[in-house]
This record gives C-alpha cells, structure tokens and sequence, in this order.
C-alpha cells in the first residue's frame, strides 16, 4: 500500500462548495426540499370511494369480516398516497433557502503541493512523534474539516486562519531543527512511513519537502484568503 500527501489552495468560492457537499448541508438540502403536507380534502375526496368498496365487498362476502377491513386500510393508504403525489406535483413550489442548496461541486483549482511519501516523515519532525498531533503542526495528519474522498483520497480542509497558523508553526523551525530531529532508529521502531529511514538520502529528501512545504505555505498565506486541502491516500 502506497500513501502519499497532496496539499491543495484553492478559493473561498471553491472551498464553500466542498463545504456544502457535507452531511450537515445535505440535511438542508432535503429539509428545503422536504413536501408540504396531504390536504384535508385529498381524504375527503377518498370517502365516497371508501363506502362503495365496503358496500361490494358486503354484498360478495358479508361474514369475512377482517376482508374488508384489510381492504379498507390498503385502499386508504394507496388513494391518499396517489393523491399526494399529484398534490405535490402541482403545487406551487417552495422557496428554497439559498444556504440550504449547494452549489455544483468545482473541480479545485490552484497551487498543488505533492509531499508524496514525505508527510509522516515531516509530522514526526514537526512533532515528534508518529501518531496524531494537536493543531496546527499535526496538520499533516489530522486536522481541519473533513469533507470526505476525493480523487485524491480521504480529505480535510483547512481555513485561511488555520492555513496562516500551520505556516507559522512550520516557520518556527529551521532545516537545521529537523536534522538534529532526525532519528533513523526510532522513526524505524515506531513505523514512521515508509519505514526505510535507515537507507542513505532520507533525511536529506525530508529537508527538500520541508523547505518545499515552507515555500508553498508562503505563497499561500500571501493570498491572504487561500483554504488548503489535504488529502491522503
């Protein structure tokens, strides 16, 4: 199994769209949309229909008691369910509440950062440690706003606040930091992936993508209003 990391920035539209795709949203969606209730009347109309369905069966089986009735309940609920539907089908139209409906999910668009295997190796730098971290250096790892799987894999979303702090922890180490953090045989025992850190040139591949992280967190932070997607799969 191969996991790799991709950080993507995209807009303040284009993030209220992933937002809208979350259950809370499909929730409004279906009470705006939810059907007004069966009028009075539809049941009224039904009565006339009721009695000369009683009076037929009376007349061909008139000691089968429970025939009747059984008949009588399923005819109740097929008319008023019939007479819903065409109720509902032509009644005026409810006003939906904007909020509550969601914009067509956009493709995100742009700047991509691929970390590729590097994310766990870089959370143990930043953290320490190998399992989840608090916010904002565990960002890598958990964090943020889940708004379920994309193409990419499992994803999170993070704010143009929650972006800002993540780039100014990350900027509050140096590569030199992470070297002096960099301990081959405990990233090996506690199953930091990919687990290959004793091979020659890992620490140095981990020092390019931090600096590549540094330098795409600034670019983002600089847009000022730039939500991040992490996903990782």
């Amino acid at each position: 199994m191969s996991l790799v990391c991709t950080l993507k920035a995209i807009s303040t539209e284009e993030a209220a769209a992933l937002r809208t795709g979350s259950k809370t949203a499909n929730e409004l969606r279906a009470l705006a949309a939810r059907r007004e209730p069966l009028p009075c009347g539809c049941a009224v109309i039904s009565l006339p229909l009721f009695a000369g369905i009683i009076a037929m069966l009376w007349r061909l089986a008139p000691s089968l008691l429970w025939l009747w009735f059984a008949a009588f309940g399923l005819m109740w609920v097929l008319l008023n369910g019939l007479h819903w539907r065409l109720w509902n089908a032509i009644r005026r139209p409810a006003k939906a509440d904007p909020q509550a409906v969601a914009p067509a999910l956009p493709a995100p668009q742009g700047d991509e950062l691929y970390l590729d295997k590097a994310w766990h190796g870089l959370h143990y730098l930043l953290t320490g440690g190998e399992a989840e971290s608090a916010a904002p250096l565990g960002y890598l790892l958990s964090g943020g706003e889940e708004i379920g799987d994309l193409p990419a894999g499992p994803a999170r979303l993070l704010s143009p606040t929650q972006t800002r702090e993540f780039h100014e922890a990350v900027f509050a180490f140096t590569p030199e930091d992470l070297r002096r953090r960099f301990d081959a045989e405990r990233m090996q025992a506690l199953g930091v992936y990919p687990n290959n850190w004793k091979n020659p040139g890992e620490l140095d591949w981990l020092i390019g993508a931090f600096e590549r992280l540094q330098s795409f967190l600034s670019q983002q932070v600089a847009a000022s209003d730039r939500w991040l997607i992490i996903s990782l799969g």
